[in-house]
């Protein structure tokens, strides 16, 4: 017998000893006081040694583990529930106890034991997830992210969650790839890699559970700076001064046009449409120009007052106070003949220059046609668009045309239009002895119709 069944059975034999006694007092007496005793004895014997094979038969070696961390435990128990007593373990509504014999059961007293059995308990805790797309916080037992996924009300969970909690992503399951929204291989998460080595820590991991398989999408994250400078036109602040001639002008301030810059964080997720995020703009206001413009009238008579020569053309320049300025300057007589000055001198008509100026319309010979002509036969017939644009700018091809502040006449415009007669003495009417003298001048100072147009755009006149 056992030092444990001897304990039980000299500590429980005055109880059983009393209560035979008790009961075999009311029998009739057949062999005297010693037979009684002997009877009562044997009984006492009986009943202590099944009592101890009863004990020694429940005695049981178990394994325990809680969370994974294990250890050896003996019991005399025969549930699970006696197990944790005796362990000191307490369990919350959420945890899980599983015996390897025996199917889960809802409460731990359900689950019988027996030896070299192995009770593994799992303790719930929180673990942060997402339920319809809010981030949240979950308390549960579940051992891998498939299984949090499967038995709680999260639906999804991030990269970043998954790695918090600790848990492996799956025990058993298979793990299916969705990339950029192109479903991939189905990989074994125990033996292979889950996530792709091209992964960068921008790309968005999201898990789902799909029927008893984790299902892993991958939206791939592309950011990146957009700078954006764009100019912000200036203003023209114009004053009016009526002793500068129409078209001369003189800028006091130069314009400045203002610069927006706009920085932009854009991101691309997947298939999506790009995100723009502005995260910082910066404006620099415009400085406006200041300008003062002409408004006199221009005349032979009163460029010679002003001691300018009355063929003298606008020109575009930096005066001595570094003023950007387009003012008539070229000296009375550097142009034109002392005669012909002292004849506007006197009071003579400037029109005399222009006996005759044809009244109405034109309505000869078409002049581009004749200018086309003209240069085809100098071999510059490609040159006719520039001479179309610089003519039309100027006078509209009309051989009519007189300008009647500068005096300039004809489809060239020439300034004054007497200078036209040195190509023939119907230069007043006729358009093909105007152009003959317009090609002449735009081939000695430009050197052709092209050249002429370039200057014209920039300066606005040639």
């Amino acid at each position: 017998m056992s030092q444990y069944s001897r304990q039980l059975s000299a500590s429980t034999r005055q109880p059983l000893g009393f209560t035979a006694l008790g009961s075999w007092a009311k029998l009739p007496s057949m062999a005297g006081k010693g037979v009684t005793l002997g009877v009562a004895g044997a009984a006492v014997a009986i009943v202590v040694t099944l009592a101890a094979v009863d004990i020694s038969t429940s005695h049981k070696n178990l394994t325990l583990s809680v969370d994974g961390v294990v250890r050896p435990i003996a019991t005399w128990g025969s549930t699970a529930y006696d197990v944790l007593e005796e362990a000191s373990i307490t369990l919350s509504p959420q945890d899980r106890v599983i015996s390897d014999t025996t199917v889960e059961a809802p409460r731990p007293h359900l689950i019988t034991i027996e030896d070299g059995q192995r009770i593994d308990v799992f303790t719930a805790r929180p673990i942060r997830a997402n339920i319809d797309g809010i981030p949240s916080t979950v308390v549960t037992p579940a051992q891998s992210i498939v299984e949090v996924l499967e038995t709680t009300r999260a639906d999804t969970m991030t990269r970043v969650q998954a790695q918090e909690s600790g848990l492996p992503l799956t025990q058993k399951e298979p793990v299916k790839l969705r990339d950029n929204g192109f479903d991939g291989v189905t990989v074994k998460a125990l033996e292979d890699p889950v996530l792709p080595d091209d992964l960068n820590p921008l790309d968005e991991v999201v898990y789902h559970a799909d029927k008893g398989t984790l299902l892993v999408e991958i939206t791939r994250v592309k950011k990146e700076l957009e700078v954006d400078r764009s100019e912000v036109p200036h203003e023209s602040e114009v004053k009016k001064e009526s002793s500068l001639f129409e078209g001369e002008w003189i800028r006091e301030q130069e314009g400045k046009a203002g610069i927006t810059e706009t920085i932009a964080l854009v991101t691309q997720r997947g298939n999506s449409d790009p995100e723009r995020t502005i995260l910082s703009s910066v404006k620099t206001e415009p400085a406006a120009e200041k300008r003062t413009e002409g408004t006199k009238k221009v005349t032979p008579l009163a460029l010679v007052e002003a001691g300018i020569d009355p063929a003298a053309t606008l020109e575009e320049y930096v005066d001595d106070e570094g003023r950007a300025v387009k003012r008539y300057r070229a000296e009375l007589g550097s142009i034109t003949s002392q005669s012909e000055i002292d004849k506007i001198k006197n009071g003579q008509n400037t029109d005399s220059q222009l006996p005759q100026i044809p009244l109405g319309p034109y309505s000869g010979e078409d002049p581009r046609g004749i200018a086309q002509a003209m240069l085809e036969g100098q071999g510059l017939g490609a040159e006719f668009p520039c001479l179309l644009n610089l003519w039309e700018r100027e006078s509209h091809w009309n051989p009519y045309a007189h300008n009647a502040s500068s005096g300039a006449y004809g489809i060239p415009q020439a300034l004054p239009g007497s200078k036209m007669a040195s190509a023939g003495a119907d230069w007043q009417t006729n358009p093909r002895t105007q152009i003959t003298w317009g090609l002449g001048y735009i081939s000695g100072r430009y050197g052709s119709p092209c050249g002429a147009w370039d200057f014209f755009q920039s300066n606005n006149w040639y």
